[in-house]
């Protein structure tokens, strides 16, 4: 099956052989320019529990020979897998890369990361890759992106702040950009990490006639995560289901629906970032606390 038929077709119908086809035609430098980009693209839904696939787009990631655009391609495409390998089910066969092939696949992507001397686009695309298996490491790169102007760092800082606690104000201040991407992220990284202070500012794009499409699709998916209640949730989505557009209908159905499930929080008070960050500051207190009793024992 050629990589344009894949591409029209939804993953759960893809062939047996696809995910194959897709690695092969990647490793494959003789293969058009065309059918190759098609499968770096296909590859954000094939690598998720594949070591040697994976490998293959590390390798291609790394390699100078390749174009930028390629290079970023399946350094993106390497996200799901990693975000699907943190999760640490290395026991359960098949549930996603091994523990080894997902060390080894962040150590290669750290390399270009820190190469100052490689495409700013192409560390970009890396980093938004890293970001969704987080370590220790990624809040200071996720602040230095975030205040970083040039080449679109702020709105792959947004982006990791999904994935990476401890970002609340900065994604309450994204939620007012004028850059519609960075508007985007703000909106799924406060659903994410369920900042729900950023309700006021989703429920005004619902009821505005002049948001875009994608801000607000993604306003309609942060609802149940962010209104206070479902009747609140109802009432910011009602005027919806009357929409033209069939995505919007269901996604707002969907949407009230889902907030009828979660039912009333009655810890509206707190948001779950702010929990977060308080745990966070727990653990750093328990660090200290052990240092004091190692350093009582050493000596």
């Amino acid at each position: 099956m050629s990589m344009t038929e894949l591409q029209n077709l939804p993953v759960w119908e893809w062939p047996d052989s696809a995910r194959a086809e897709i690695f092969q035609t990647l490793a494959n430098k003789s293969a058009s320019a065309d059918d190759r980009m098609l499968a770096a693209e296909l590859a954000y839904d094939a690598a998720t529990n594949s070591d040697d696939g994976v490998a293959i787009l590390a390798d291609i990631a790394g390699d100078r020979g390749e174009s930028i655009e390629m290079r970023g391609k399946v350094a993106l495409a390497i996200g799901p897998a990693l975000e699907l390998a943190a999760l640490g089910n290395w026991d359960e066969e098949g549930a996603s890369v091994s523990e080894k092939a997902f060390n080894k696949i962040r150590k290669q992507l750290k390399v270009i990361f820190d190469d100052g001397s490689e495409d700013s686009e192409l560390r970009r695309c890396v980093f938004e890759a890293l970001v969704r298996a987080p370590e220790d490491w990624h809040k200071d790169a996720i602040r230095e992106a975030y205040e970083n102007p040039d080449d679109g760092w702020q709105r792959s800082a947004v982006f990791a702040m999904r994935f990476v606690s401890g970002f609340k104000d900065e994604i309450l201040e994204s939620l007012e950009s004028e850059d519609e991407e960075v508007l985007f992220n703000a909106i799924c990284a406060a659903a994410e990490r369920q900042v729900r202070d950023a309700w006021p500012y989703v429920e005004e794009l619902l009821g505005d006639e002049g948001t875009a499409r994608e801000i607000l699709l993604a306003a309609i998916d942060a609802t149940p995560f962010l209104a206070p209640n479902a009747d609140t949730a109802s009432e910011a989505l009602d005027h919806l289901l009357l929409s033209d557009d069939q995505d919007i209908v269901d996604a707002a159905m969907e949407a009230i629906n889902s907030s009828a499930e979660e039912g009333d929080d009655d810890e509206w008070d707190e948001d779950e970032e702010d929990e977060y960050d308080e745990d966070e500051d727990e653990d750093e207190d328990d660090d200290e606390e052990q240092d004091e009793d190692d350093d009582g024992r050493r000596h």
